[in-house]
C-alpha cells in the first residue's frame, strides 16, 4: 500500500498550487490525462487576465514566464500553452501524479484515508493523512451528490478566412473571450445546470447552429468534453477532508495562487 501525507484530487489550478507547495509529500490524482483540466477541457480561458496580478514569487515566475512566450498576450490567454508550460514546471519540481486515475473509494482510519483507486496499472490502495479534493464534482466520492448552481458548454473557434471577425458581441446568450492570439476565441453558453450530458450538449449544438450574426464568421473546431460548473462545497464532516472546487477561481494562475495560499496556512501539515 503506497503512504503519503497529503492525496489531491484533481490536477487543477489549486491542486497544482497545492503539490508545488510540497512536492515530496504530495500525490495528486487526475481522472483525465490533463493539467488544467478545469479549464484546458471545458475551452474556458477564465477571467481578469489582463489585470490579475500573480500573489507570491513562483506564479510570478509563471506569470513572467507566459508573457515571455505569449501564451498571455494583451488579449487573452493561450490556455493550452500554459498546460504545456504547467507540465514542463511540473516535471522540473518532480511532482507526484496518477493520471486517468478513478477513486472507488475511501475509508477513515484511526490517523487517517484508506483510499481505492484503479487506473490502467488495476485496483490499488493508497494510506494518506489527508484529502484535499479540487474537483467540481468531489470525485474523492463518487457517491456524493454535489449540487450544481451554474453548468456551461463552450465552443472552440478558429475564423473563416476571408470572413470579417471583428463584429461586436453584445448577445446576453453567450459570453465571447478572444484567446491570446486573433485566430482563436471561445464562446461560453449557460446550460440548464440538471441537464444530463447529452441533452446539454443538443441544447448547446442547437445554439450553434442557431447562433447570432456575429458569431457566423467563425468555425467551431471543437466543443468541450466536460462542464465549467459552479458547485456548493461539499461538508465532509472530515476536518483532514476537505473540498476546495478550482473552478470557483479566477483563472488558472489565480487557482495555482490559492492553492500556495492555503498550504501557507498549513493545510499541508
Amino acid at each position: 500500500m503506497q503512504q503519503i501525507d497529503t492525496l489531491v484530487v484533481g490536477c487543477t489550478g489549486v491542486g497544482l498550487g497545492l503539490a508545488l507547495s510540497n512536492p515530496s509529500e504530495t500525490l495528486v490524482i487526475e481522472s483525465t490525462a490533463a493539467l488544467l483540466p478545469e479549464w484546458v477541457q471545458t475551452y474556458v480561458p477564465g477571467n481578469e487576465w489582463d489585470t490579475y496580478q500573480a500573489a507570491n514569487e513562483l506564479t510570478q515566475r509563471i506569470q513572467a514566464d507566459m508573457k515571455k512566450r505569449s501564451i498571455q498576450t494583451d488579449r487573452g490567454v493561450h490556455i493550452t500553452g500554459l498546460s504545456a508550460l504547467m507540465a514542463q514546471l511540473s516535471k522540473e519540481h518532480k511532482i507526484n501524479a496518477l493520471f486517468m486515475t478513478h477513486i472507488l473509494g475511501v475509508e477513515a482510519q484511526a490517523d487517517g484515508f484508506k483510499v481505492d483507486i484503479v487506473n490502467v496499472g488495476g485496483h490499488s490502495s493508497i494510506y494518506c493523512k489527508r484529502i484535499i479534493d479540487t474537483s467540481s464534482r468531489f470525485l474523492s466520492d463518487p457517491n456524493k451528490n454535489v449540487k450544481v448552481n451554474k453548468r456551461q458548454l463552450s465552443f472552440y473557434l478558429r475564423p473563416i478566412p476571408g470572413k470579417d471577425i471583428a463584429g461586436e458581441h453584445t448577445d446576453s446568450s453567450y459570453a465571447f473571450a478572444p484567446g491570446a492570439f486573433i485566430n482563436e476565441a471561445s464562446v461560453i453558453v449557460d446550460v440548464d445546470p440538471h441537464m444530463h450530458w447529452h441533452a446539454a450538449r443538443n441544447q448547446a449544438n442547437e445554439f450553434w447552429v442557431n447562433r447570432p450574426e456575429p458569431l457566423r464568421s467563425w468555425n467551431c473546431v471543437a466543443m468541450s468534453t466536460q462542464f465549467f460548473e459552479q458547485v456548493e462545497v461539499v461538508q465532509t464532516g472530515h476536518a483532514q477532508w476537505q473540498h476546495v472546487p478550482a473552478m470557483h477561481e479566477l483563472n488558472a494562475l489565480a487557482g495555482i495562487d490559492s492553492g500556495v495560499a492555503l498550504a501557507a496556512q498549513g493545510v499541508l501539515s
